[in-house]
């Protein structure tokens, strides 16, 4: 039942359920008004007449309709509030006060339950049931070995292990209620856990080898062939469920599109260049999603700043932005270019669909050497020809995604926020590090540079030495980047 102090409260507006979270919630959720925030720009963006852009802290949302309205938090309607609050407490809340808090915090509100959902009683997991046939190890293996194995292969530390483990129990949907306790590692399924290592492997590492490697570690059971058919169906079964949580989802018309775009009055000025934003998006999706971009191919090519075009003109850290100096300068330029072109455009299609950075951001960040018309041209292509290989669209392309590794950055899903705070720790720990050789030692430790021998940075021009002098040489500019 509801706790006494609660009973008769009724919240009117969200800014009372922040005030109880606040009151009652705050030593677990310290970052409250960022979360105020998010939900405002959930709700903003999900209206009809928004005009898209980043959820930045800063950021004031406005509408037209027709004449200029502001979005605020008022705005948002009491149940949405409700219910982003409900999963906060649910993710957030231990579970020994989470119930409690629930009440003092939701009571009176729109959808408020006598019972909140976690403790109601659940079926058996339905993840119990094999997805596929490699699923569940052959050899008896408990969750925790075959987290320690994949830790092991990646090179992850303690605290990377506990946020993989806790997002697949949580991810799992068996967390509270069934068993009147919260749940451990120990109660995933044994075959979903490995289905969702394997998952992670093709999502998020980006280096060929490393995946091959971590795969073959913790399917140690299988054959080659049997690990590439499990791989196989492991992708086949997340392009199911995108397509299931896509489903209803009615797009915008082109028409539409357009009027968005020309009501923001920052892309376009004209209906024809609106019209050339959306075709350059349309191709961007167009991209199969097949293509192995992580695995390096060297073309023979190198970037060439003074035969070929200038270098990238923005940041490839912060969409919009001029680059930061005191992180991408002094980065490697001359470079053997190791993707051909399809792989390029692969690795544009993962970069550009994230929320952060879209098609137009990541074009204004190559510079004014790459017309839009050039830009969609080449992303429309596919396959690999000289015309292609000597074109700026490519070319910057590729240098755009080569600095992001140099850094030490991804390439799928970037989060520009997130970016920004593993450079600043590195650089936190690179001055604090004496000698030069502890720099180097951190820098290839923290992903700014990946080891020569199996070219994950492209390798200098033959004649600078019997290794290029890329070791020395690449090692010094990123160290001299991250301290400027």
């Amino acid at each position: 039942m509801p706790p006494k102090a609660a009973a008769g409260r009724r919240a009117k507006t969200g800014d009372v359920i922040i005030s109880r979270l606040r009151e009652h919630a705050a030593q677990w959720i310290p970052d409250i008004d960022l979360h105020k925030h998010f939900i405002l720009a959930s709700y903003y963006l999900s209206l009809p007449n928004n005009i898209g852009g980043d959820v930045d802290p800063a950021r004031r949302f406005y509408v037209y309709e027709p004449r200029k309205r502001e979005i605020t938090f008022k705005d948002v309607p009491v149940a949405k509030v409700a219910k982003e609050i409900e999963s906060c407490i649910k993710r957030d809340v231990p579970a020994e006060h989470r119930t409690e808090i629930y009440h003092k915090v939701l009571t009176g509100t729109p959808g408020h339950k006598e019972i909140p959902e976690w403790d109601v009683p659940k079926p058996p997991g339905v993840h119990e049931k094999h997805l596929t046939p490699f699923s569940m190890p052959r050899d008896t293996m408990s969750n925790e070995e075959l987290l320690d194995i994949f830790v092991s292969a990646i090179g992850l530390d303690d605290e990377d292990a506990k946020i993989i483990s806790g997002q697949i129990i949580c991810t799992g949907e068996i967390s509270g209620g069934r068993l009147g306790r919260d749940h451990t590692l120990a109660d995933v399924p044994t075959n979903y856990f490995r289905d969702r290592l394997m998952d992670y492997i093709d999502e998020q590492l980006e280096d060929g080898i490393k995946q091959r490697a971590t795969r073959k570690a913790i399917c140690f059971d299988l054959t080659d062939a049997e690990i590439e058919q499990y791989t196989r169906l492991i992708a086949e079964d997340r392009v199911k469920v995108e397509k299931e949580a896509d489903r209803g989802c009615k797009p915008l018309s082109r028409q539409k599109r357009i009027e968005l775009i020309l009501e923001s009055g920052k892309l376009a000025q004209t209906r024809e260049q609106a019209t050339e934003i959306i075709l350059l998006a349309d191709a961007v999706d167009d991209i199969g999603s097949t293509t192995d971009w992580k695995m390096p191919k060297p073309m023979g090519i190198y970037r060439d700043l003074q035969r070929g075009p200038k270098a990238v003109k923005g940041s490839v850290v912060k969409p919009n932005s001029a680059p930061l100096k005191k992180y991408e300068s002094g980065l490697a330029t001359d470079m053997e270019v190791d993707r051909d072109c399809d792989q390029v455009r692969a690795m544009i299609r993962a970069f550009c669909g994230s929320f952060w950075w879209s098609a137009e951001s990541f074009l204004v960040a190559l510079g004014p050497a790459v017309t839009r018309d050039e830009f969609t041209a080449f992303i429309k292509k596919r396959g690999t020809d000289a015309d292609q290989l000597e074109s700026a669209a490519y070319l910057l392309s590729w240098e755009f995604f080569n600095r992001r590794q140099q850094l030490g950055l991804l390439i799928k899903d970037p989060y520009p926020e997130g970016d920004l705070k593993k450079l600043k720790e590195r650089v936190q720990v690179v001055r604090g590090t004496a000698s030069a050789s502890n720099n180097e030692a951190l820098a290839n430790e923290e992903g700014v540079l990946a080891e020569a021998s199996s070219r994950r940075l492209n390798r200098k021009r033959p004649s600078d030495g019997a290794d290029g002098g890329i070791t020395k040489r690449v090692t010094r500019s990123a160290a001299r980047a991250l301290q400027n």
